[in-house]
């Protein structure tokens, strides 16, 4: 059976008094179905930057785990079984390396 596309976008909020202040979304795709759409705050993107600068693989799920749990029940799970976890970890990693963050 083939490994499914996972695809992720971040979508940066313009206005800094919405729900993610000024931060913004990211959308998970499955296949090209939307399967999830998170907001991501600033102080959110700074503990994210901590794990990816430490390529933790495994701090990022127990983070998606403990302040995702929504998105990480429904998409994930304890067993991860179409590694999004690590395209969500390589996703953040060009992320930050693209916004000079």
């Amino acid at each position: 059976m083939d490994q499914p596309k996972i695809s992720i976008k971040f979508y940066k909020e313009a206005d800094t008094g919405s729900q993610t202040q000024g931060a913004g979304w990211l959308r998970l795709y499955k296949n090209g179905k939307n399967i999830g759409n998170e907001p991501f705050v600033k102080k959110d993107l700074a503990q994210l930057k901590s794990i990816v600068q430490k390529e933790g693989h495994v701090e990022l799920h127990n983070w998606l785990k403990n302040n995702r749990p929504g998105l990480f029940e429904k998409s994930i799970t304890d067993s991860d079984p179409d590694r999004i976890v690590g395209e969500i970890l390589t996703f953040l990693k060009k992320f930050y390396e693209e916004h000079n963050q």
